[in-house]
This record gives C-alpha cells, structure tokens and sequence, in this order.
C-alpha cells in the first residue's frame, strides 16, 4: 500500500511498491486492476460536495416555498363544496370571473414548489448509494410523475380557465374549474399526490439509522400512511361523492411531509458537505 502526495484522498491500492506519480496518476511498473487514479477520486470528491450542497438548498427552498403556500391555501379557499358556508359558488361555477386572482395565488406557489422538488427528487437519487438506486429511481419516478400531472393540473387552471371566463367561452369550464369539487381538477390533485405520496415510501428506504436519518423515515412514512388511511376511509364513508376531501386530506399530509422533511433533508446534506469539506481539508494537510 502506498499514498500519492498528489492524491491524498484514498490509499494507492496496488500489488507492487509505489514508484510514480506523474499527473496525478498513481503509477505502477505493472498495471493492474487494482490501481485508481487521484483524477478520479478528486472527480468523486468534487460530485459528492456538489450533490450535497444542491441537497442543502434545493429541500431548504422546498421547506420555505411550501409552509408560504399552504398559508395563502388556507387562508383563501374556494367559495364551492361541503364545505362552504355562505356566498358559494354553485353549479355551472360560470360566476368565478372576479375571483382571479384571490383564489388562485396559491397555485403560483404550488408550481414553482414542483419545480424545485422535481430537483430534490433527483438530489436524493444521486446520493443514494449503489445498491439504492432501483429504490431510489423508483422514487424519482413516482415524484416526477406527481409532479408532472399537478404542474399541468394547476397551469390549466391558470392558463386556460380565466382566459376563457374573459372571452365568454363557458364550455367545459364546469367540468375543468377547481370549484367543481369532484370535476377535473379534483381527480388530477388526488392521482398526483397520491403518486407522491407512494414515493415517500420508496423515499423512506433511503434512510436507515438513528437519530436524524431515523426522523426523515418516520416522516416519509408517515405520509404514505395517512394518505393511503384517509384515502380507504374517505371512500368507505362518502363512496364516489368524496367531493375534495380526500384531495384535502392529501395535499395537507404532502406539503406537511415538505416542510418537515424539507427542514430536515436541508440539515441531513448541511452535515454531509461538511464532513467532505472536512475529509479535503485533512486530506489536503
């Protein structure tokens, strides 16, 4: 065994005694499959910090974006559904025109939030290790997939509902808008968080341990519970009538899995790139 001067990052693993190290290439008089070059460690090195520091902002943001807009939710829900109690807005929901934009800011958030857990997700992937990463790409997919349908659920809303209440266009509007509390955009929210709530469970699997890793599984898991718990009984009680409660129930558990977990993934790749910024620095003494 040896140490490259210029590759303090790993041992020289090799059958021989060291000789060279030209360019940073540990060097041998034989090459065998045993040798690794300092290029490819300080490559791996430099991969990891970044990986860890894209973790530490990206699940940061998502934390800050997602507690702003669960805010502007709760405090401006839609007139329309069980539970409104006055001034609703009923069936054909054509009187919705002066309720632009008040009751639609929170979708604003809710997209730029996808847009940035959409990166999380692939943060997440590439710091898995190598026998996670089927576990790990199955997350990605079913987040990705989540997403995907809720970026274009909310853009329909934005892009396509309003413009069309202006031009007197009122067909169809009573089977896309959000206040038809079992329409499309419903159905769309469910399929899309509950698709994200399925990779929390993969997500889960990632995070074996104590302490800070124990917390961000029983989190994770805990969402998939609740989702898939209030899901069945929704159903059992309310049939195909569930209107949005489920959608409710689902997007309350998501967005609180976000902030939590957002907090904690930000910490957990906080620690991460310290201790690489630590094992270059003594690597480098």
């Amino acid at each position: 065994m040896g140490r490259c001067k210029t590759c303090p990052y790993g041992p020289a693993r090799t059958d021989l005694s060291l000789r060279t190290c030209p360019d940073g290439l540990l060097s041998k008089g034989k090459i065998s499959d045993l040798w690794i070059t300092c290029k490819q460690i300080l490559e791996n090195m430099k991969q990891k910090k970044n990986i860890a520091k894209a973790g530490y902002i990206v699940w940061g943001m998502l934390a800050v974006i997602t507690l702003i807009t669960f805010a502007i939710a709760i405090l401006t829900p839609p007139l329309s559904g069980p539970w409104c109690r006055g001034n609703c807005i009923d069936y054909p929901y054509l009187d919705i025109i002066s309720r632009y934009p008040r009751d639609y800011y929170w979708m604003f958030g809710a997209i730029v939030l996808y847009l940035i857990y959409i990166p999380g997700l692939v943060v997440i992937h590439l710091s898995a290790g190598r026998k996670n990463k089927l576990v790990s790409f199955s997350a990605l997919l079913f987040g990705f997939g989540g997403s995907l349908i809720l970026l274009m659920d909310y853009f329909l809303q934005l892009a396509v509902i309003q413009p069309s209440l202006l031009m007197n266009e009122y067909d169809g509007i009573s089977l896309l808008t959000q206040y038809n509390p079992h329409g499309i955009f419903i159905v769309l929210e469910e399929a899309g968080y509950f698709l994200i709530t399925i990779a929390f469970l993969f997500q889960a699997f990632l995070y074996k341990g104590k302490g800070l890793k124990m917390a961000i599984r029983i989190v994770f898991l805990s969402g998939f519970g609740l989702s898939v718990i209030s899901f069945l009984l929704l159903t059992l009680k309310f049939g195909l009538l569930r209107e949005y409660f489920y959608e409710v129930a689902a997007i309350s558990v998501v967005w609180l899995v976000f902030i939590a977990n957002g907090a904690m993934l930000a910490l957990y790749f906080r620690k991460k790139l310290k201790k690489l910024k630590q094992k270059e620095a003594l690597g480098g003494s």
